[in-house]
């Protein structure tokens, strides 16, 4: 009776140390992840606001010399170009990654940042529609996040890593107390077994 109400005990105590771990892991992996990508979304915003207002003016790089401005520096930084029907015309570079897997980087939302995946590359990017003599286009913004995925990734392995371990010496924390608690009733009951067995023992001695 005694171990098994110790392994309940230490199943309860470790099942609630392991939730808590693991909240805060997941909180901490959260703002890491808030952290690394907040600037850099802005930076694209503000990119894009930028080429607005060169939109503005009555410009609209279509060609491939002018398409990327000159205002972004950043070489991580890539702007694609779509049309009404959602074909890309035209990209910066000659990129592969862009031209062969279009799919993977067709914008779903305006003026709102996204991720995208394709063949191991990761990007934040920013889209936004204009109107022009030439007709309806969609100018994207794409900035590579490969170096910053990484780093979250391994911040990733770090949390898992302690929470596996935060669980494993929980367990043994969660047995060992619950042992060191259950000691003094375990000790009443023995006294208490004894005491019913001296008591029966009288009863039954003439």
């Amino acid at each position: 009776m005694f171990q098994k109400t110790r392994l309940q005990l230490t199943i309860q105590n470790s099942f609630i140390l392991i939730l808590v771990i693991s909240a805060i892991a997941t909180a901490v992996y959260s703002y890491m992840q808030f952290l690394l990508y907040s600037d850099l979304d802005e930076d694209l915003k503000l990119l894009m606001t930028e080429y607005e207002e060169i939109v503005e003016t009555g410009f609209f790089p279509l060609e491939a010399t002018v398409s990327k401005p000159t205002f972004i520096q950043d070489p991580r930084v890539k702007v694609l170009i779509w049309d009404r029907r959602g074909e890309l015309i035209q990209v910066d570079e000659d990129e592969a990654l862009f031209i062969e897997n279009q799919q993977d980087f067709k914008p779903f939302r305006e003026l709102e940042i996204e991720g995208k995946v394709s063949n191991g590359y990761h990007f934040r990017t920013i889209a936004e529609e204009f109107e022009t003599e030439y007709g309806t286009y969609t100018v994207q913004l794409l900035r590579n996040v490969n170096s910053e995925q990484e780093m979250i990734q391994r911040i990733a392995v770090l949390l898992l890593t302690g929470t596996a371990v935060g669980g494993i010496l929980s367990i043994m924390a969660g047995f060992y107390l619950a042992g060191v608690a259950l000691v003094p009733i375990n000790s009443a009951l023995k006294k208490q077994q004894q005491f019913v067995s001296d008591a029966s023992h009288e009863l039954r001695t003439p």
